[in-house]
């Protein structure tokens, strides 16, 4: 069974969504508590989450 390696555009984007969810939760968005979560201003952490489910749907999805 051969091993599948992840490929430069799913590390690019693995790895930009984990930069992009800290730089939104240090500079623009701070969630003190649960309740403050489905407020309009943490709707930037849609994009990011977005970007890391592509990547691992691509990963996943890929034939080895």
């Amino acid at each position: 069974m051969k091993r599948k390696v992840i490929n430069t555009p799913e590390s690019i984007l693995v790895v930009s969504s984990f930069l992009m969810i800290l730089f939104i939760s240090e500079f623009l968005v701070f969630i003190p508590s649960l309740e403050y979560v489905f407020e309009r201003g943490t709707l930037w952490y849609v994009f990011p989450f977005l970007t890391l489910i592509l990547a691992l749907h691509s990963f996943s999805n890929r034939e080895a």
